[in-house]
Parts: structure tokens; C-alpha cells; sequence
């Protein structure tokens, strides 16, 4: 999920909305993406297992996937991003054109179904694709 915020709305005043929703607010890369703030909302495989941290910091380890289901992501940025320009093209893209998107899907449904040590593994999966894609858009 990608919200998109006015120029003039500061970031971190989010942040107390998505922690009352449950979501983890995962300020880990902040360093690296200063202009997004990223939370997830995780859901334990085993109801037995719990993750109390309410934020994933830079020194902190993100829930392992083996014992939590993502059950969503959402990037909040600025709409005069190019983080936030890049995205909507390619959500534009795959909406117009059936076959990157049916080909996208299958590689979404082919991945999910992989076992992955980290997030990033999973991402790096995609990543050809993606970039073969905001190429045909111009942004490579």
C-alpha cells in the first residue's frame, strides 16, 4: 500500500496512527529512505507466538517470516517524490497492459510460495523484473 501525502505534512505525524491500528513501525531504514515511512501488520503463524516490539529500528532484527505472515506493508511518502512517481507508473503500467501483469502475478504467486531467509531475498527476486519494466517506462 502506498499513501501519498501533501509536500506540507510531516512524515512522523503518522506514526501514532499506525501504531493505535497495530501496525510495527519499522524506522530500520530511515537512513537509507528518509522521505518514507514504512509499517507492516504481521500475523503470527502459531497464535502461541507473539512480537511485542511496536518499531523495528536500525539495530533491530525484522519478525522472521518463518514465524509471522505479512499481512500488509504500507509506505507513506510525499507525492512529490520520485519514490512516489516511479510506483504509481508502475501500478499505472500494470493496470493497462494484461500481459506484464499477468506475468508479474505469477511471478508474485511463484515467489510467495518460496521459503526466504529475509524480506530483502524476496524483494531481490522481483527486482529484474521490475526494473525491466520502469524501463520500458523510462525511468532506467
Amino acid at each position: 500500500i502506498l499513501i501519498g501525502l501533501d509536500g506540507d505534512t510531516l512524515l512522523d505525524d503518522c506514526i501514532p496512527s499506525f501504531r493505535k491500528l497495530r501496525y510495527i513501525y519499522i524506522s530500520k531504514y530511515n537512513n537509507i529512505l528518509p522521505f518514507r515511512r514504512f509499517f507492516i501488520k504481521i500475523k503470527a503463524h502459531n497464535p502461541l507466538q507473539k512480537f511485542d516490539k511496536k518499531e523495528v529500528g536500525p539495530s533491530d532484527s525484522m519478525p522472521p517470516w518463518s514465524l509471522h505472515k505479512r499481512n500488509f506493508h504500507v509506505h507513506v511518502v510525499h507525492r512529490n517524490t520520485l519514490f512516489y512517481e516511479k510506483h504509481i507508473a508502475f501500478r499505472n503500467h500494470l493496470r493497462t497492459n494484461e500481459a506484464d501483469r499477468l506475468a508479474y502475478q505469477n511471478l508474485k504467486l511463484h515467489l510467495a510460495a518460496m521459503h526466504w531467509e529475509s524480506e530483502n531475498d524476496y524483494s531481490q527476486a522481483k527486482s529484474a523484473f521490475i526494473i525491466g519494466i520502469m524501463a520500458k517506462l523510462g525511468f532506467v
